[in-house]
């Protein structure tokens, strides 16, 4: 928990999400003269209220933050937090809404969203069920087209590359098809192509050079 703390100067000193906004000073509570000092708090989420000083670094949040985490603790019945899964599910929504993430722009920045069904884990995990492997992540079909139970498919790494929007083409096909046409390793046409500058002409003609020679 973030804590900024100086008592020469009140406003300023942060606890969590809560930050001081405003010295309210010394209140009179007891008929018998006693007094307690009272700042005024602004959590992250806005709400604003006013707080005795000396209890102010015993919360991080507001009572209302507070009350959404007991809430969303409660309906969170599935306990998969923490499993694959449910972080491939976070992750998608992650990238359609929040615009910091690194590829927000490929996503929610060229208009991809989440069904309204998958907005809850249960839904979602119902329809998709676990990745067939480690090697398996979430993948849309049509790469323009929304998260949703019709458009999305576990698919591993070498199947999404023939999906990937950015995919260059080789006779009209992607690399992983056009290697596969020719009977060539994925490997060695990368290589050529990639780091040494071949075209594929090049590649087909070094591939059946090599097969020859065996």
């Amino acid at each position: 928990m973030d804590v900024i703390k100086d008592h020469s100067n009140l406003i300023g000193n942060v606890s969590g999400e809560r930050v001081v906004i405003k010295d309210l000073g010394r209140k009179l509570e007891s008929p018998k003269g006693g007094t307690r000092h009272y700042v005024l708090v602004r959590c992250s989420c806005g709400d604003e209220s006013e707080v005795q000083y000396r209890r102010f670094y015993t919360s991080s949040s507001c009572s209302s933050c507070a009350g959404k985490r007991v809430i969303t603790t409660h309906h969170t019945s599935h306990a998969m937090t923490n499993t694959r899964v449910y972080k491939i599910w976070s992750g998608m929504k992650t990238r359609v809404s929040n615009p910091n993430r690194e590829k927000y722009a490929i996503y929610g920045g060229r208009g991809i969203s989440v069904c309204e069904r998958w907005n809850k884990f249960e839904n979602f995990y119902e329809d998709m069920g676990e990745p067939p492997s480690n090697k398996h992540t979430l993948d849309r079909i049509d790469v323009n087209g929304d998260y949703s139970p019709d458009n999305c498919r576990w698919a591993t790494p070498s199947r999404q590359a023939r999906n990937r929007q950015t995919t260059k083409l080789y006779h009209g096909m992607c690399l992983m098809d056009w290697v596969d046409s020719i009977g060539c390793p994925y490997s060695f046409a990368r290589y050529h192509i990639a780091k040494k500058g071949k075209s594929p002409s090049d590649v087909k003609s070094l591939w059946a050079s090599r097969q020859e020679g065996n």
